[in-house]
């Protein structure tokens, strides 16, 4: 059985920038406990990512200038095969050459993990950082150059 992913965009009642997909744990992203593998919260984050960059228009200006630098992630509660969980992220933070998203993953309305997940805006030939683009930081939402 696959995992399938139903991307929307949130209907967050506060406004706080959330966009979200919601997709169920498939078989073979648990562990013998039936509980989601540690790894596979990272892939639904990048799942959403992808859908959020998609949606905003710069998919094809971000990928595949953005390894990840750094990851940050606290599990704070199982979630287990075919639970339909939503995955929310958003970016919390563009730099000269960076970019950082917040994540959340929720089953139901229960925080299952959270975190941050950040990236280097690369050229991909050399692999040296290079500034993101104007209208790509526009298209995120941040017209200002962040420290």
């Amino acid at each position: 059985m696959s995992a399938t992913t139903e991307p929307h965009l949130s209907a967050d009642t506060r406004g706080d920038g959330w966009f979200s997909i919601k997709r169920r744990i498939g078989w073979t992203e648990v562990d013998p406990s039936s509980n989601y593998q540690f790894s596979s919260a990272l892939q639904y984050v990048e799942e959403a990512e992808i859908a959020l960059f998609r949606e905003a228009g710069v998919l094809g200006d971000l990928y595949p200038h953005l390894p990840r630098t750094h990851v940050t992630a606290s599990y704070v509660r199982p979630a287990r095969f075919d639970d339909l969980i939503t995955v929310q992220v958003k970016v919390s933070r563009v730099g000269r050459s960076s970019v950082d998203l917040d994540f959340r993953i929720l089953l139901d309305e229960t925080v299952c993990a959270h975190g941050v997940l950040g990236s280097a805006y690369v050229d991909p030939a050399t692999g040296t950082s290079t500034p993101v683009p104007e209208h790509v930081r526009a298209r995120l939402g941040f017209t200002h150059l962040e420290a």
